[in-house]
């Protein structure tokens, strides 16, 4: 039952949920608490013998439509407005990307959840319940679900979250988008460290795909690329509409793990600090970009042929990226 608070008057007052203007021939209202269960747009006006009519007022009372589970979701219009009676459980979150990623038993999908509305920190395996939410078809091909509310305390914790095991020619198919996975035995192409937005060409023997550093708060940015093939686990994501990645969540991800450390290739690029500088030998035209330990791009620049002095107004360890050479220095 709902309250339908008025003018505070002595005027007789008309309300109707039909969405039909309210006239003199209609119900008075009495106070009375009007029943609403379903989306209703209730409005009102006030009427006094001798006096024109007030405005008429309007409100509406939204309900969200009830889904199951994140499959039925993922078919919904896009212009609704929906609860989750289904628990989903908590994959990955990236706070700097205002993101996260859910999952059930039907599918997945990445929470994009910009003013902040979730606010209970959720770990790995969390159940989640009682999530309002609309949806919103992102430009770049990645269905978003945007949160209404807080849903609270974690319904339930510690479940097991399996990652579903696939190939990169189905990771390139588009039908898992936002899921957890697992790819098996495949190589990363490049050479130097991960760095911060950046996609990089992998390969199962048979197919290609992308894997993408896809968020600043990965805790593996900065550490060196692996050579040798390996099994990866993360979570699905639409750079552009064509191109799908895998995206890796943490260091353990990686089967074989990672190391850190400068990358061999550094040592052709003459990388030197001196007063707040970095100082390196280049041709011209070469893109130099520079980051911080978080991924952070500080500076992007074409070089100069020969000794190139840039000042760089951040302190402690950089990481300094010209062409598909990578490495660090400390300012």
């Amino acid at each position: 039952m709902l309250l339908l608070k008025m003018l505070n008057c002595r005027h007789l007052l008309m309300a109707r949920q039909n969405n039909t203007n309210p006239t003199d021939a209609s119900t008075l209202y009495t106070g009375t608490p009007l029943p609403i269960s379903a989306t209703t747009t209730v409005k009102a006006v006030a009427y006094k013998t001798g006096m024109n009519p007030s405005g008429i007022a309007t409100s509406i009372y939204t309900f969200p439509t009830s889904v199951a589970n994140l499959a039925a979701l993922r078919v919904a219009d896009v212009n609704g407005f929906y609860k989750i009676t289904g628990e989903v459980l908590a994959v990955f979150k990236s706070v700097a990307g205002k993101s996260a990623y859910i999952q059930d038993a039907t599918a997945g999908i990445l929470v994009y959840d910009a003013v902040g509305k979730i606010t209970t920190p959720y770990n790995f395996g969390d159940g989640i319940t009682n999530l309002n939410c609309t949806l919103l078809m992102y430009s770049n091909g990645t269905l978003e679900l945007i949160p209404f509310n807080d849903p609270g305390v974690a319904s339930s914790t510690g479940n097991t979250l399996t990652p579903k095991v696939i190939t990169i020619a189905q990771l390139n198919s588009g039908n898992y988008q936002g899921q957890y996975v697992k790819i098996n035995s495949i190589s990363i192409t490049g050479t130097g460290i991960f760095v911060s937005g950046t996609s990089y060409a992998i390969s199962d023997g048979v197919t290609t795909g992308k894997m993408k550093v896809a968020y600043s708060d990965l805790d593996y940015i900065g550490k060196n690329i692996p050579g040798a093939a390996q099994d990866i686990t993360g979570v699905v994501y639409n750079s552009t509409p064509t191109e799908v990645d895998l995206v890796p969540r943490f260091t353990s991800d990686f089967s074989a793990g990672l190391t850190t450390g400068v990358d061999k290739t550094t040592s052709s690029a003459k990388i030197y600090t001196s007063n707040g500088n970095i100082i390196l030998s280049a041709s011209a035209n070469q893109t130099i970009e520079i980051y911080n330990t978080v991924g952070q791009k500080l500076l992007s620049r074409q070089t100069i042929d020969g000794l190139n002095t840039i000042p760089v107004s951040a302190h402690g360890v950089i990481i300094v990226k010209l062409g598909n050479k990578v490495g660090k220095v400390i300012l």
